[in-house]
């Protein structure tokens, strides 16, 4: 038997196991964000990532290259904004619990499409911004505290961040946390700036991710379309590496939001240079 199909192995060596028996244009397939495909060879089913459970299971990605579908037969809750209203943490975790029940009713074969990208924890800080209905609030602390509740809730753990008793090690959903960061635009938000001192972007535009990620140990965060102080978010190493991974704790994976590839293309010699300065603030082994 493979080891990655032998379940007496850890995850990580079926994984790494597994990713060896890919060809690099299997490879590639696999990081389609809206799909990534199957491969019958290895027993890899279509698997579609791009799924919504902001107030409940909106959308399932079941869709090649395109938006996934929205769905009609579930519950739709109250908006982010309104559980952020309640000030309440154990609210929102109660209604996490039972979005994640019934996104394990309506997926294909209750295993396929359990990655939402869910919860959005930008901060609702100016209402021209015209996303604020999916916020919390515009105070960090809140905004992780409720946010952290939303992964317990999603992922099935209990409400200090730690798997519930016959998980088996599984989690019921994975969730990811959104837009990392200073996303708080819309006008310009594919290419736009948003600039300002490390202080900050440390205790305001990203204090939330940290309180989330120290508490509940969501499996994947989103990193945002625009740049932050002129480096694209999704191939800054200083965001990624140094705040999440490093300073967070964060262990899980980045996924990009949809376009965000495509529109770093152009700013390629940006991006190096800004690999070099941060070579030299990071070890080596931290640049992968």
């Amino acid at each position: 038997m493979p080891i990655y199909l032998d379940r007496s192995y850890s995850p990580d060596e079926r994984a790494a196991d597994l990713v060896s028996r890919l060809t690099l244009p299997e490879k590639a397939a696999e990081m389609n964000s809206s799909q990534a495909a199957a491969i019958p060879r290895l027993g890899i089913q279509a698997y579609g990532w791009w799924n919504e459970a902001a107030h409940g299971v909106a959308r399932e990605g079941t869709l090649d290259n395109a938006n996934p579908p929205t769905l009609v037969n579930t519950t739709s809750y109250p908006v982010d904004l309104a559980l952020g209203s309640t000030w309440d943490p154990s609210l929102m975790y109660r209604e996490a619990t039972q979005i994640s029940d019934e996104a394990r009713e309506v997926v294909r074969d209750n295993t396929l499409d359990l990655n939402f990208y869910s919860p959005t924890v930008n901060l609702s800080r100016d209402p021209r911004w015209g996303r604020n209905d999916e916020t919390f609030s515009e105070d960090p602390l809140l905004t992780g505290e409720m946010a952290a509740r939303f992964v317990d809730g999603m992922e099935g753990k209990d409400p200090s961040g730690r798997m519930l008793a016959g998980s088996g090690g599984y989690l019921k959903t994975s969730t990811t946390l959104k837009h990392f960061a200073a996303n708080n635009s819309e006008v310009n938000r594919r290419t736009g700036s948003s600039d300002m001192d490390d202080r900050t972007l440390r205790e305001y535009y990203t204090a939330q991710f940290r309180g989330a990620v120290r508490q509940s140990q969501p499996a994947s965060i989103m990193s945002s379309y625009n740049e932050v102080n002129g480096v694209p978010a999704a191939a800054d190493g200083y965001l990624i590496d140094r705040l999440a991974r490093q300073t967070f704790g964060f262990t899980g994976f980045f996924t990009s939001d949809c376009d965000a590839i495509f529109e770093i293309k152009p700013k390629l010699p940006l991006i190096a240079k800004s690999i070099t300065v941060w070579s030299a603030i990071a070890p080596p082994s931290r640049l992968s």
